[in-house]
């Protein structure tokens, strides 16, 4: 594997507290979005400003009615914050377009959008970590990292991050308990972590269903004056592969 490139442009340090506020807060605005699954055309005019093409993925049919069940998952209804001991309450992305495959054995996830913000690679570990009920947990054995000089098989992204874990709480969909996560990271473009969520029988196909994702998103290779601003503002580098865990 080629050496992974990292992107890194100097900014004023975000504190732990200021970084865990900061996801809660997007992801109360995410959860009260979520009613905008269903239009898929508006989902893709969005990522298209952005310099990033999607499409329906092949032999799947989107979701078109999201509930607050649809739009999260249930990873580990038992992973707590260690301060506090309650439930905790920013793990994992909110889904707003939901598909599923025509022999419904899986499902594929795209999260909420937030433009050109760039790093959510916290929450990438959070959803490890709390999979393995470890607070602590270097999760970086668990990556997958894809970073070649030709990416053009994996969306033109610069760095690709594969993942699985399993559904230990209530299983999506009341069927689907398998998890394939993917987190795209290109410079000056949004970072993207669709899901892949598979049954029992489901599982046999994971090859076949990861390569209908990653057909179905395409990087452009514009560098836009708003994606250098937001990379200035949040820089996209991915940290978890320097270090983990990120939060001490």
């Amino acid at each position: 594997m080629d050496k992974i490139k990292f992107f890194s442009i100097a900014t004023a340090p975000i504190t732990n507290k200021m970084r865990q506020l900061l996801m809660l807060l997007m992801t109360a605005f995410a959860i009260s979005c979520f009613a905008q699954g269903g239009d898929f055309s508006k989902y893709k005019e969005f990522l298209k400003s952005t310099d990033v093409e999607i499409c329906q993925p092949t032999d799947f049919k989107q979701i078109e009615s999201i509930n607050s069940d649809l739009a999260r998952l249930d990873i580990n209804p038992g992973f707590k914050v260690p301060e506090y001991g309650v439930r905790e309450p920013s793990i994992g992305f909110v889904y707003s377009e939901i598909f599923e495959s025509d022999d419904k054995d899986a499902a594929i996830l795209f999260p909420s959008f937030f433009g050109y913000v760039a790093k959510f690679d916290g929450i990438v570990e959070r959803e490890i970590m709390a999979y393995h009920n470890d607070h602590h947990l270097d999760v970086r054995p668990y990556l997958t990292v894809v970073a070649q000089d030709d990416m053009s098989a994996y969306s033109n992204a610069d760095t690709l991050l594969i993942y699985e874990f399993d559904i230990l709480g209530k299983p999506y969909m009341g069927k689907y308990t398998h998890v394939v996560g993917l987190y795209f990271r290109k410079y000056a473009h949004p970072s993207l972590a669709p899901k892949i969520i598979l049954s029992d029988n489901g599982l046999n196909k994971k090859d076949e269903y990861i390569r209908i994702l990653l057909e179905s998103i395409r990087y452009g290779d514009e560098v836009a004056d708003e994606g250098m601003e937001s990379e200035k503002r949040f820089p996209g580098e991915l940290i978890i592969l320097r270090g983990s865990p990120r939060r001490t």
